[in-house]
């Protein structure tokens, strides 16, 4: 039951890491789930972080309405720069407008 339950549902890892990156770093992730207000990040396969998010302000030049009107997807790989840590809620916030989405570069 268990292989089938596998092969059925997505190739992605659920995320069971519990720490918060460092502020600035910079992190390949993918998007889990999507909100009007923005998206869930996992940062790398899921096993060190704590899944993130990425809000609508923070995807573009200008506002967003959506995810979607970023060209979002679940399932989609990006890269996301940690812009804040809040330790005492254990949550942080992602930032893609000034990571080049080619090579991850500041």
């Amino acid at each position: 039951l268990a292989s089938a339950y596998q092969s059925s549902s997505s190739s992605r890892k659920r995320t069971s890491g519990m720490k918060l990156p460092k502020l600035n770093s910079i992190h390949s992730g993918t998007v889990v789930s999507m909100q009007e207000f923005g998206a869930f990040m996992q940062l790398g396969d899921g096993d060190t972080y704590k899944d993130g998010l990425l809000h609508v302000s923070n995807m573009g030049a200008e506002r967003l309405e959506s995810p979607e009107a970023a060209g979002l997807k679940v399932g989609m790989k990006i890269w996301v720069k940690v812009y804040e840590v809040r330790e005492d809620q254990m949550k942080y916030s992602l930032d893609m407008r000034y990571v080049s989405q080619r090579d991850g570069t500041d």
